[in-house]
């Protein structure tokens, strides 16, 4: 610590006001959504997974998949939710997991952690662990960004199969909201400049001191 008093009062503000500058935050946004029904319910993954049904949709924000919101009918629960990666925008492997944030009234939310990126086509599948709770649905719904797919070897369908016929996009549209964490970029602190200036000012008052020690000496 320089023994010059104002330098050392200097460098004490300069140090103090780093340590003040605000972090970075992210800022949670709704990025997908479809909420349209018209009666209609589609039944859930089963645990035992001989049944799957899997609703895509496609994401819109860079950033992190945080929370996925399903609306459901009946009386049931949700052992977690999968999030599906996709192949030419049918459900394919794992991408990603998801916990039981809540539920209730008819809502369940997950708690995900993914990073997406826009574009990005994924799909979402809840996973019933008991009881029998019904997807919220629009039977004739217009969703540009996904569709429906369900999976039922025992009826002949071994591979995920959407309830529409492409390319039309009237098909089954299951109830969700998806939520991506968007971080949020730091300016350059206004105190890095000062501290500069401050290192600069201690570095000048060091070298008087040497030379006024070489001169007395």
């Amino acid at each position: 610590m320089p023994s010059h008093p104002h330098a050392r009062a200097f460098l004490l503000a300069i140090v103090a006001l780093a340590c003040f500058v605000p972090h970075a935050r992210a800022t949670t946004l709704i990025d997908q959504e479809y909420v349209l029904t018209n009666g209609g319910f589609e039944a859930f993954s089963s645990a035992a997974a001989s049944w799957r049904r899997a609703q895509t949709f496609t994401v819109g924000i860079t950033g992190t998949l945080s929370e996925i919101d399903v609306f459901y009918g009946g009386t049931g629960t949700f052992s977690g939710v999968n999030i599906l990666a996709t192949v030419a925008g049918v459900p394919a492997g794992l991408a990603g997991t998801g916990t039981v944030l809540s539920q209730n009234s008819g809502m369940a939310a997950f708690s995900v952690n993914l990073p997406v990126t826009i574009g990005e086509v994924l799909a979402i599948e809840p996973i019933v662990s008991s009881g029998f709770p019904s997807w919220v649905a629009n039977t004739h719904g217009i969703y540009a960004g996904g569709s429906d797919y369900f999976l039922n070897a025992a009826i002949g369908f071994p591979n995920f199969t959407a309830t529409c016929a492409p390319p039309t996009p009237e098909c089954v549209q299951n109830n969700f909201r998806t939520f991506v964490d968007l971080p949020i970029a730091t300016p350059l602190p206004t105190a890095l400049p000062l501290f500069a200036a401050g290192l600069g000012m201690l570095g000048l008052l060091a070298r008087r001191r040497r030379k006024v020690t070489n001169i007395s000496g």
